[in-house]
């Protein structure tokens, strides 16, 4: 199967669901916690939400949004393994959160593209220049999945404001279409 902008999150778990055990992808960092995966993480653990945010999450910004990473086992290193992994193996493998079942765990080509999918679906923001610009400037000379390249996000007169600084901030569509209507 092709993975494309428009691959569905099932379509993706399914793709991303090959796993060697080998604890590879979760020594050098936590995964992804979306606030949706919260809830059914805490209950696993028997926490509260609030208790697991602050024990297991930090904060975590990629393209000028923010979600939530799981919190990384101390080591002397500038990394280190997820605060899950046990003996190679997810200690919350039933309930991990959708970034870890994606792609973390596949062969390196198919993991690379669910990385993109999943980055497109929940850290570029397409109301946001400052997304849009960092997504461009950090997949300029890569492949990219059908569908996110910047220039197939936006229209041309939109890639062209937003690559130009002429859009400098966070404006929803509907506020640009006020203003537009105002000034004339």
């Amino acid at each position: 199967m092709k993975i494309t902008i428009h691959t569905t999150p099932e379509e993706a778990k399914e793709l991303g669901k090959t796993c060697n055990k080998s604890g590879h992808c979760c020594k050098y960092s936590g995964g992804i916690v979306l606030n949706e995966d919260i809830p059914r993480i805490s209950t696993h653990l028997e926490m509260t939400e609030e208790g697991f945010k602050k024990h297991y999450l930090n904060q975590h910004t990629r393209f000028n949004t923010t979600h939530w990473i799981l919190n990384t086992k101390k080591t002397n290193k500038p990394y280190g393994p997820c605060i899950f992994l046990d003996k190679n193996l997810c200690s919350i493998h039933e309930v991990k959160p959708l970034y870890c079942k994606v792609g973390t765990c596949c062969d390196e080509e198919v993991g690379d593209q669910l990385i993109q999918w999943f980055n497109i679906h929940h850290f570029v923001n397409i109301d946001d220049p400052v997304s849009l610009r960092e997504w461009a400037l950090s997949t300029e000379n890569k492949k990219l999945i059908q569908g996110a390249h910047i220039k197939e996000l936006l229209t041309e007169e939109e890639y062209n404001a937003i690559m130009t600084y002429q859009e400098l901030q966070h404006n929803t569509k509907q506020e640009q279409h006020q203003k537009s209507h105002q000034e004339k």
